[in-house]
């Protein structure tokens, strides 16, 4: 049976910008339909009319405001939301309000394709494939890790490392464990370390790096963009590895 026609609008106030996301998405995306456009938010809602509209592709900085007070102002809105912007400070904004994807401009392949397949899984997927996929994240989630450090062995959940960072032959492994944060350091190089622990949870950030991504605070984007975990520690996100890592956040909900 053919799949249903995702009705999709795209807000943005650069009409180039518009033009250029109809046509990777009518080249790449054969089960979206735009059935409006606008330059805000109000707008796009308007030309929909009493269309239903599954999705919407949204810039955020809009003209001299930005679309998450547009959000608020309409209420509560029954469709799926893309960010698609230039600017990096709003992904954390953007993953709290639970978007499908958030895609930096200049558009590429890759990412509208990326953003296909996620926007396909969310509207397509029959519920015994999301069960399975579900019960898999758990698993995943649940997964022991033996810590060795000198006479004593920490055995914890996968959920309860925060970041491990890699210095030549050592990596520090910060984890909590009886509801106190300790820090490890074994010798063993992070790239070792990487394949060992290879889990959705975890996301390498930088050569040095590499994050539990459901232990992040907060994203800082001013100077670079960093993670703040939830021990308040910084840890930076290498500039060529940031879309992969923002892909990865949005790929969590």
């Amino acid at each position: 049976m053919e799949p249903k026609k995702i009705n999709a609008i795209i807000v943005d106030d650069e009409k180039g910008c518009i033009t250029n996301l109809q046509y990777y998405l009518s080249r790449f995306c054969h089960d979206i339909t735009i059935i409006a456009t606008g330059s805000t938010l109000a707008e796009g809602l308007k030309h929909a009319g009493s269309q239903r509209i599954d999705l919407a592709f949204l810039d955020i900085e809009i003209f001299d405001d930005n679309i998450f007070n547009s959000l608020t102002d309409t209420g509560t809105t029954n469709f799926k939301i893309v960010f698609v912007t230039a600017h990096q400070q709003y992904a954390f904004k953007a993953i709290k309000n639970e978007a499908l994807d958030y895609i930096l401009k200049p558009l590429c392949e890759e990412d509208i394709v990326a953003c296909y397949t996620k926007i396909k899984k969310h509207f397509l997927l029959p519920h015994d494939e999301d069960d399975k996929h579900n019960a898999d994240i758990d698993e995943k989630k649940n997964k022991k890790i033996i810590i060795k450090n000198l006479d004593k062995i920490y055995i914890i959940k996968s959920e309860e490392v925060y970041y491990m960072s890699g210095s030549g032959a050592y990596t520090e492994i910060t984890f909590k464990f009886n509801d106190e944060i300790k820090s490890i350091v074994i010798c063993k190089v992070l790239n070792k370390i990487e394949e060992e622990y290879e889990n959705h949870l975890f996301f390498r950030v930088h050569k040095s790096h590499i994050i539990n991504l459901s232990r992040i605070k907060n994203v800082i984007t001013t100077g670079g963009m960093y993670v703040q975990m939830q021990n308040e520690k910084m840890i930076p996100v290498a500039k060529r590895r940031a879309n992969s890592f923002l892909s990865s956040l949005n790929n969590r909900q």
